[in-house]
């Protein structure tokens, strides 16, 4: 349930950044979830195999491994933030509408009869 406040809350931050670069908001908020699915699923299945592995070969209790499992949740909600830090910084990186329109006024002058 956090994580889809989360989500609303980054995608709200997403949106006005796709809209003024001209790029469809629409892509940019499916590249988003589809980065934080990602991300979550790549860290907790890798360190769920690696605790998994590590209660396979030791004794845990039952204590313990409630503690591995919130240890587990949050390293992969680290990895959707992660992720989904890299899609903000790439849709960042591009270039604004002003600024393509203003250079296209350099290459390309209007003149005025």
């Amino acid at each position: 349930m956090l994580e889809l406040f989360i989500l609303i809350a980054i995608t709200k931050r997403i949106t006005p950044l796709a809209t003024e670069r001209g790029l469809s908001p629409l892509k940019w908020i499916l590249s988003t979830f589809g980065a934080w699915i990602g991300g979550q699923i790549t860290v907790g299945l890798t360190i769920g195999v690696t605790l998994g592995m590590i209660a396979a070969f030791y004794d845990i209790s039952d204590q313990s491994m409630n503690i591995l499992m919130v240890l587990l949740y949050a390293t992969s909600l680290a990895g959707a933030f992660i992720s989904v830090s890299y899609v903000e910084k790439f849709l960042k990186s591009k270039p604004k509408l002003s600024e393509i329109q203003e250079k296209q006024k350099y290459i390309f002058p209007v003149e005025n009869s």
